[in-house]
């Protein structure tokens, strides 16, 4: 079984990747800005228990911001889905 790191999760197309993977029996990682943002997903993809798994990545502009969820699993594949976001320019 393969493990995915997917970030951004909990976007539009994100949360469309998370249902196609985790419905072909991918295990996955999904990073999201804070916990408040996993409670959709947790809530969708229940039943698949612990294939869905979370890490918190606050702010994806800053250097190594990917670093400590690239170290602490091993994954197969990353696809990278989230983009910064802000209110000013």
């Amino acid at each position: 079984m393969s493990q995915v790191l997917l970030t951004g999760g909990n976007g539009f197309i994100g949360a469309h990747i998370v249902n196609t993977l985790l419905q072909r029996g991918y295990s996955l990682v999904t990073t999201v800005r804070s916990e408040a943002k996993t409670t959709f997903l947790r809530d969708q993809f229940a039943s698949y228990g612990d294939k869905l798994q979370f890490a918190i990545v606050p702010d994806i502009a800053i250097p190594g911001a990917f670093d400590e969820v690239l170290q602490t699993h091993t994954f197969d594949a990353v696809l990278h889905t989230s983009s910064p976001y802000t209110f000013g320019m």
